[in-house]
């Protein structure tokens, strides 16, 4: 019966964990986390997830990233 319960609470971690990492904390169970881990930071806005927030980033260094080698191309010429 222990096993069991202690099964059971490790899959309720594991789907709290899951949630709050594809949710974020401001938006998993309707913000109850949000208070325990602060909000968001400054430049993210809160109603973004996890990953959306980290695609975001990965496309503005790879917008950066292209401006750079732009302006590298332009002073060879």
């Amino acid at each position: 019966m222990g096993k069991l319960i202690a099964i059971l609470l490790m899959v309720v971690a594991i789907w709290v964990g899951v949630t709050v990492f594809t949710e974020g904390a401001d938006r998993a169970f309707g913000g109850l986390f949000g208070g325990l881990v602060g909000s968001s930071t400054g430049d993210a806005p809160a109603n973004h997830s996890t990953p959306e927030r980290a695609r975001d980033s990965v496309q503005r260094a790879y917008d950066e990233s292209g401006d750079r080698l732009d302006r590298a191309m332009g002073e060879t010429r």
